[in-house]
């Protein structure tokens, strides 16, 4: 195998050098090897398996593992998990030859007694970093086969080199700071010197540069590369001689600082994150970025892996909102982690046991003043927990990777009750949301057999799809979404104006509806210009023939603007709030047995 170094390297050596590897084959993604500190970590039959079926990559999103994937994030630090259980790797991807990936990293927890408990030390593995030792094991291996005397003065001059290696062992090769060993050495005699004195505040903070692979893509690695050495200089005079800072890989950087007082600490991190956030030059250009910062102090008892754990997960959760911000480690957020993982196992299991139910909200004609359909929108009433909105829900089940799932078991639930109102004779079509982790082939087969299973008329099925949903992967989207069309399917543009390009995607995509969103509904009766956007759009409509629905409609004056102005269809706590199927009719009992 050749990886990224152009050295080659042996399957011994892969396993010696790397403990917590992972061996891929890219056609089918199965699992060729992993490293012998992983092994007893895995189920017993993870020979063989799929990658995703034993790991889960969580930082970055990667949607397809293969080497054209994986090509864009060789830089960028990779975090992953070991499916069912706490285990966290945080390593790097490379690409050691034709048809395979490798996944080389260390060992990622909050400490080390779950490891320890089943024989394994932690600290028997260093982190991973290509240092010159790999490099010295190449040269012996080369020169085994060697003159003897050639192989002697070899060994000599390499001897006398090697402390000039050595150094260079601890050293990043491009900023030129402490590389991942080189803090992990240096930052556990820290550790270890500030248990025996109290006096001092040790912090750790994780810093990571928002936006840095878009200056890789669009000004190439060389403006990327001279931005990491600038970030690196900056950070490095900023710590001085109160600590150091080192690069784990990619652009993430890693600072621990010994402060005198607790006051320091707060001064001294919003210091670096000004130095960071000034702008950047590169050959006459201009870069601004942000850096996202996690910082925690380390406590007496607190390993560095705890520590740099503790200082990751506030970073991480930080950026989910707002990038360029420091986010402190603190008891609550720990606490709020801690509920939100006890929450995701009980959403796992109320996904897998279907006891997350759609309830369905009212959709009239502005014409015929009927009720006209519903959509389907997902309710889940915990035992334990109770009633958890869904817009926290359903992103929990795209973090848990189980949104596909949640799709389909409220499309299931809901045509189950839409055959059933159709054998009554009420003649009701039905919305359904579709997310970007459904729309992929096999949605095609699902829906058509769905409809065909419970003999519903397809016209009586309306899928809606917000932009971001249909931007995913635009070219093979609108194949899916013409097969869905070509199969009677009507296709209906979620959440319209609240994207960049909207009236684009009318054009570009198969949509025969738009469903305006809420956020212009709420002041259509006495924002001016709120009331000038949606007469055009409901003027372009008519001329390209797209029925329209308003959705978020709350009073009177609401509903009269959009009947006035053209609407077709309006929903809204004003007409009626999503209920259960036994109770969603009972706003329209003269309509039960005639539905438009």
């Amino acid at each position: 195998m050749t990886p990224h170094d152009s050295l080659s390297l042996s399957g011994s050596l892969v396993e010696e050098l790397f403990p917590f590897h992972c061996l891929i084959s890219e056609q089918d993604n199965l699992i060729v090897s992993v490293g012998t500190a992983l092994t007893p970590l895995l189920p017993q039959n993870y020979h063989c398996s799929r990658f995703d079926a034993v790991f889960r990559i969580v930082r970055p999103e990667i949607q397809a593992l293969t080497a054209q994937t994986i090509k864009t994030h060789t830089r960028s630090c990779v975090i992953i998990e070991v499916v069912d259980t706490d285990i966290v790797l945080r390593g790097q991807f490379v690409i050691p030859a034709k048809g395979c990936l490798l996944f080389i990293g260390s060992i990622l927890v909050q400490n080390a007694e779950s490891l320890e408990n089943i024989g394994i030390n932690l600290h028997s593995f260093a982190p991973f970093d290509l240092t010159p030792d790999f490099l010295i094991l190449r040269k012996f291996r080369e020169i085994e086969h060697k003159d003897i005397k050639k192989r002697t003065s070899m060994l000599a001059e390499l001897s006398k080199s090697r402390d000039e290696l050595s150094e260079h062992a601890y050293t990043d090769e491009l900023t030129k700071i402490t590389n991942r060993r080189g803090f992990w050495n240096t930052g556990t005699k820290i550790l270890n010197e500030h248990r025996s004195n109290k006096k001092s505040v040790l912090i750790l903070a994780l810093l990571d540069l928002d936006g840095f692979k878009a200056i890789n893509d669009n000004h190439g690695h060389d403006a990327g590369d001279a931005i990491l050495c600038a970030a690196a200089e900056r950070i490095r005079d900023t710590v001085g001689d109160q600590g150091i800072a080192g690069r784990l890989g990619g652009d993430e950087f890693v600072l621990m600082l010994i402060l005198e007082q607790q006051r320091d600490i707060k001064d001294h991190v919003e210091r670096t994150l000004r130095e960071i956030n000034y702008p950047f030059q590169h050959r006459f250009q201009q870069f601004s970025i942000k850096a996202s910062i996690g910082v925690t102090e380390i406590e007496p008892s607190d390993t560095l892996e705890c520590a740099i754990h503790h200082a990751d997960i506030a970073m991480y959760e930080g950026r989910k909102d707002t990038r360029g911000l420091i986010t402190w480690y603190t008891a609550e957020l720990a606490q709020r982690l801690e509920e939100k993982k006890q929450l995701l196992v009980r959403l796992k299991e109320a996904i897998n046991h279907k006891v997350i139910e759609p309830h369905f909200q009212p959709i009239i004609s502005f014409e015929s003043f009927k009720l006209s359909s519903f959509e389907a929108l997902a309710r889940w009433n915990d035992p334990e927990i109770g009633i958890v909105r869904p817009d926290i829900f359903i992103a929990l089940a795209e973090e848990l990777g189980m949104l596909d799932q949640l799709d389909h078991l409220i499309m299931e639930k809901s045509l189950d009750q839409l055959a059933c109102w159709h054998s009554e004779g009420k003649q009701y079509s039905l919305h359904i949301n579709v997310s970007a982790a459904s729309l992929k082939s096999a949605l095609v087969d699902r829906v058509v057999k769905a409809i065909s299973d419970r003999n519903i008329d397809a016209s009586y099925l309306k899928l809606e799809l917000t932009e971001t949903t249909i931007l995913e992967n635009t070219d093979f989207t609108i194949s899916v979404l013409d097969s869905l069309r070509d199969n009677g399917l009507t296709l209906t543009l979620d959440d319209f104006g609240t994207g960049y390009s909207s009236l684009t995607h009318i054009k570009d995509f198969p949509v025969s509806g738009l469903k305006i969103d809420r956020s212009f509904v709420a002041d259509a009766h006495t924002n001016e210009k709120s009331k000038a956007l949606l007469r055009s759009v409901a003027t372009i409509a008519k001329y390209m023939d797209l029925h329209i629905i308003a959705e978020g409609i709350e009073s009177q004056e609401q509903f009269d603007f959009l009947r006035d102005i053209g609407c077709h269809y309006g929903q809204g706590f004003f007409i009626g709030k999503p209920a259960l199927a036994n109770t969603c009719e009972q706003l329209f009992p003269e309509q039960q047995d005639a539905a438009a």
